[in-house]
């Protein structure tokens, strides 16, 4: 077992053994004649003994127990949801670096390698020096990299295997999630735990792993639990419950991948109001608290969107809704219920032919009891069935890209923002939580309904009576169990062939010093080893790039294409790749009259330490991307950085050291903001305000 793996063991023993002996000391109260050594409020017998030398007359509390039955039974239904998700992502959970997930992990686990420097640098951690000349750390929206349990599990395990942790840590948060949705519902144990088993093994999380997209998983199980919060703050109005909304949804704005974001936004917030209006079409007293809950998570996840939207202005992707990439809004549906695997890979009914996009398989029986609910549900909770109905609705719009176009048309200067949402289907599986909510309080009220039972006559006049509710169970236990049956190759991971030698061929590439590296294209096989050896990549594919801005050139090129060997690059062929060399593109240099004289380096993130030595003077170039928040010292004293798109200083003659470091102001900006935000919340579940008391008719009494 791994060093993090024995550390989660001791935690949970240690907080084992503080419940039980928190338990211990609720329960067996001494009698008021007798001393007590209390921690937190609660009395502790083990301390009491300890302090006091002596054996403490107790008695038991029946109070206390109705307490503790209820923590016990909520206890118990984590642990079946936990153990449950543990189990199905078992093969995420080994200690292995050469076991990945497929496509999209590989791409996306490439930004994380940057997190790795806060050891060795602290604030260096600011510029991600690692492609195509680097940039600021938290411009990739795609990859939760300012969530704060994202960067402690890849502190603690490890990039590849803390990201393959953050999959299991998706299904337990969607069942979690699911299981708090039951619980607001007032639903009894059985649809509360089903409901939450199928959240965790549905295609709509797993079928996501098929194009390892750990992160839309991840964000998509973090909003969920971010709409069950809203909708027992509805039910509630409690200021603690307000500020718990809050700071998950500053972490699910953190969690990565906008798209999910976009879907909160503008798929489930605007049927919120449904819970806020009266029947009069007036604000409920309980707006107060959704809007304290929205400047928490605002606060909170300002660490993100303060830099992203400094740099905004300067990132190019590929714009644009194509045809194909997204499946018309009466289709999607039936994407619940077909767990066919070849027909994802097609374009049938008019979905891209990339499963990890559109899977969002519950199979029938969840579906069904959906609908059923709508007869069931009484009318006083109509405005909550409204409220779910509608954000399907809206999600399904939003997925199938009709309410983007929408609105591109009616503001027009949407269209930047917007236009970057190229594959909306991914949203979808925002829908499924809802509808499992929905299935599940059908199922409660249908295990309420008077069932007949089976009486079986047995020998000498005994008889043994079967309720017919059991059936029910089994067949819940079977809709699981197809659920997984679909899904489970998508749980496997993928191990690196011994053959492909990534690493061995990283290891015999890294240039002298630092130097650009240009990688076989879309190979992320050689990126990810060759970032882990802390080789800097250029003219790497990344989901974004600079606008107007080229990569720097390359000094060393890897390509598995074959080349000609009398070329004046080729250099070598290491294992089945060839390696040309380029070493008049240097990482640092001075010109002097159009002569490049090399430097030496060193970087690490936003720290670059540079010495040259020239005869005459000359411009010194550093082929990093220049950005606001860099600055240079010459020989220890501050000069001023030359107007370019690298970095780049006058360099006067002699033998000089040059310090570059980036140090924003964004994204020190963001995070006192997001103290801020920490700070708000403890004040605001520390002055929870009283509940007024109702004046009756004929006045005060």
């Amino acid at each position: 077992m791994s060093l993090l793996g024995l550390f989660f063991v001791f935690v949970i023993i240690f907080l084992t053994t503080i419940f039980a002996l928190k338990i211990r000391g609720m329960l067996w109260q001494p009698v008021v004649s007798s001393p007590q050594v209390r921690i937190f409020g609660y009395y502790s017998h083990i301390l009491t003994r300890l302090k006091y030398r002596r054996n403490i007359q107790t008695e038991f509390q029946q109070s206390e127990w109705i307490k503790v039955r209820g923590w016990l039974a909520v206890a118990a239904e984590w642990a079946v949801i936990i153990l449950w998700a543990l189990w199905l992502g078992r093969n995420f959970l080994l200690n292995n670096t050469t076991q990945w997930l497929p496509v999209d992990w590989q791409l996306n686990v490439q930004s994380y390698f940057a997190w790795e420097r806060l050891s060795q640098c602290g604030a260096c951690v600011f510029w991600d020096g690692s492609f195509n000349g680097g940039a600021p750390l938290f411009t990739n929206l795609l990859a939760p990299m300012a969530h704060p349990f994202v960067i402690l599990l890849l502190l603690l395990a490890g990039v590849i295997n803390g990201s393959k942790l953050l999959a299991v840590s998706a299904l337990i948060l969607a069942g979690l999630a699911q299981w708090y949705w039951g619980k607001v519902l007032r639903l009894s144990f059985i649809p509360r735990v089903w409901g939450a088993c199928l959240a965790v093994v549905g295609g709509y999380l797993v079928g996501r792993f098929e194009g390892g997209l750990v992160e839309v998983a991840f964000s998509t199980a973090s909003f969920s639990l971010v709409v069950a919060a809203s909708l027992h703050l509805a039910e509630t109005g409690k200021r603690r419950v307000a500020v718990g909304l809050g700071v998950l949804a500053g972490l699910a704005f953190l969690s990565g991948q906008g798209y999910l974001q976009l879907g909160f936004l503008l798929g489930v917030c605007p049927a919120l109001l449904i819970l806020l209006l009266d029947k009069n079409f007036k604000f409920r007293p309980v707006w107060r608290e959704f809007a304290w809950a929205a400047g928490v998570a605002i606060l909170i996840s300002a660490v993100l969107w303060i830099p992203f939207f400094h740099i905004y202005s300067q990132i190019s992707k590929p714009t644009g809704i194509e045809p194909g990439d997204v499946q018309a809004m009466g289709y999607q549906p039936l994407n619940l219920v077909i767990n066919d695997y070849p027909f994802y890979q097609s374009e049938y009914l008019g979905k891209p032919p990339w499963p990890g996009m559109t899977v969002n398989y519950i199979g029938w029986i969840p579906v069904l009891l959906a609908l059923i609910s709508w007869r069931l549900i009484p009318r006083s909770k109509l405005r909550i069935v409204a409220f779910f109905w509608l954000s399907i609705i809206l999600i399904y719009g939003l997925s199938s890209a009709v309410t983007i176009r929408w609105l591109i048309n009616l503001i027009p200067a949407s269209e930047a923002i917007l236009s970057m949402a190229r594959f909306p289907s991914l949203i979808s599986g925002m829908a499924v939580p809802f509808i499992l909510a929905l299935a599940a309080w059908g199922l409660d009220l249908i295990l309420n309904l008077k069932w007949p039972k089976l009486t079986l006559n047995l020998s000498a006049g005994r008889t043994f009576n079967v309720n017919l509710t059991w059936l029910t169970v089994l067949l819940l236990i079977w809709s699981v169990r197809d659920v997984y049956n679909f899904v489970s190759p998508w749980l496997e991971v993928w191990t690196v062939p011994e053959d492909a030698k990534f690493y061995d061929i990283a290891s015999q590439i890294k240039p002298e010093g630092v130097q650009w590296v240009e990688p076989p294209y879309g190979d992320w096989g050689f990126h990810i080893a060759f970032l882990d050896n802390d080789i800097k990549l250029t003219n790497a594919y990344n989901h974004w790039t600079w606008r107007d801005r080229t990569p720097p050139p390359s000094f060393i090129r890897v390509t598995r294409d074959d080349v000609d060997t009398s070329d004046p690059h080729y250099s070598r062929r290491i294992e089945y790749v060839n390696v040309l060399s380029f070493p008049d593109n240097y990482y640092a240099y001075v010109e002097v009259d159009g002569t490049k004289i090399p430097c030496e380096a060193t970087a690490a993130g936003g720290n670059i330490d540079v010495t040259c030595q020239t005869d005459a003077p000359g411009q010194l170039m550093v082929m990093e991307n220049s950005w606001s928040g860099w600055n240079v010292r010459l020989d220890g004293r501050r000069v001023s950085l030359i107007e370019s798109p690298w970095l780049s200083t006058k360099a006067p003659a002699g033998e000089h050291v040059y310090k570059f470091r980036y140090r924003p102001w964004d994204m020190p900006l963001g995070a006192v903001l997001s103290l801020l935000g920490v700070g708000l919340a403890i004040w605001l579940w520390n002055n929870e305000p009283k509940k007024r008391k109702k004046k009756s008719k004929g006045g005060r009494k």
